[in-house]
């Protein structure tokens, strides 16, 4: 699970946008089902799983003023990016979590 979210955040993905990609699926999913098939509908994917666990631990981050280890890679990818002077005299970055 972590490892799915994980890539998530790597692509850049919040817990809104992978659930509402999941969302998305699903209905393409549920379009390409046999009538007789309809029961099967009402079983969580695991995608599904996946981001109402991605959505709850961005919750529980956020609450407790905090960050993950993709978040610091993410934010400051996002800073080199949009702040081009940060970058000339930085050669390393160490990103390290406790």
């Amino acid at each position: 699970m972590l490892t799915r979210i994980s890539h998530a955040k790597a692509k850049g993905q919040s817990a809104a946008e992978f659930l509402a990609e999941t969302e998305e699926k699903e209905r393409s999913k549920r379009r390409a089902l046999r009538p007789t098939d309809a029961n099967t509908s009402d079983i969580k994917s695991m995608d599904r799983i996946i981001a109402e666990v991605y959505i709850g631990y961005e919750q529980v981050l956020q609450k407790n003023g905090a960050l993950d280890f993709d978040d610091l890679l993410v934010y400051g990818v996002r800073l080199f990016s949009t702040h081009e002077e940060s970058v000339f005299w930085c050669r390393h970055v160490l990103v390290d979590e406790l």
